[in-house]
C-alpha cells in the first residue's frame, strides 16, 4: 500500500535523482507529488463513503476502487502504480463528489447562519 501511494506519475518527470536536480524542476516536481497526494487523499475518503446514495452506479463508482486496492495489494501482493491506474478515475470521480458534498455543507450552513 506504501509503495502504491507514494509511487506517483511525478517519479517518471526527471530522469535525473531528484538530488541533482536544479531548484525549479525540484519544485515542480514537489507540486505533482503534493497535488497527486491531494487527490488520493480526497478520493480515497470519498471512496470510503459509500453508503450516502443508494443507487447502483454511485456504489460500484466508490467499490471499484476498494476492490481493485484490495485486489492488487492484499491477495495478489502486486503493489505498484500502474495497478493503481485503473482505480484512479474512480478516486478521481469520488473526490469530486466528496468535494461537492464539502460545497454544499458550506452553503447551507453559511444560509443557515445569515438567517
Amino acid at each position: 500500500m506504501y509503495r502504491m501511494v507514494l509511487a506517483h506519475p511525478g517519479d517518471y518527470l526527471f530522469q535525473q535523482p531528484f538530488a541533482q536536480l536544479p531548484p525549479g524542476q525540484k519544485g515542480l516536481k514537489i507540486l505533482v507529488h503534493l497535488w497527486y497526494l491531494l487527490v488520493v487523499a480526497l478520493g480515497m475518503a470519498g471512496t470510503l463513503m459509500v453508503g450516502w446514495r443508494r443507487q447502483f452506479v454511485a456504489f460500484a463508482v466508490k467499490a471499484i476502487p476498494i476492490y481493485l486496492v484490495g485486489l492488487f495489494c492484499f491477495i495478489l501482493h502486486l503493489v505498484d502504480a500502474r495497478y493503481f491506474a485503473i482505480a484512479y478515475p474512480f478516486v478521481l470521480i469520488s473526490a469530486v463528489n466528496l468535494l461537492l458534498h464539502a460545497e454544499a455543507a458550506v452553503r447551507k450552513r453559511m444560509a443557515t447562519a445569515r438567517s
